[in-house]
């Protein structure tokens, strides 16, 4: 089943995360913070909405193909993510 990665926390990202976490089952927010990513679910109960800490190589190893990776990051990571999601055949979003 298609999983949504959501990239970034800022203030910006708060309102679209609280929609798709409330809508979709397969959702895994990353930020710099745990304790942001965290936050921004906070109003979901769902197993498989989750919140985990930022780091590219276990982004790396949690996507499939046809996955979805909405980057909130600053545009300098967006080479890599892109490359990544490229490699892994999933959607990008940015």
């Amino acid at each position: 089943m298609q999983h949504i990665h959501w990239l970034g926390t800022g203030l910006s990202s708060v309102p679209g995360i609280r929609r798709l976490a409330t809508k979709y089952n397969n959702f895994t927010i990353w930020n710099r913070t745990l304790e942001k990513a965290q936050h921004s679910i906070n109003h979901v109960n769902k197993d498989n909405v989750i919140a985990k800490k930022f780091d590219m190589q276990e982004l790396s190893n949690s996507i499939n193909s046809g996955d979805i990776i909405v980057s909130q990051l600053p545009a300098s990571h967006h080479i890599s993510i892109a490359k990544l999601c490229l490699d892994k055949k999933c959607h990008f979003a940015s």
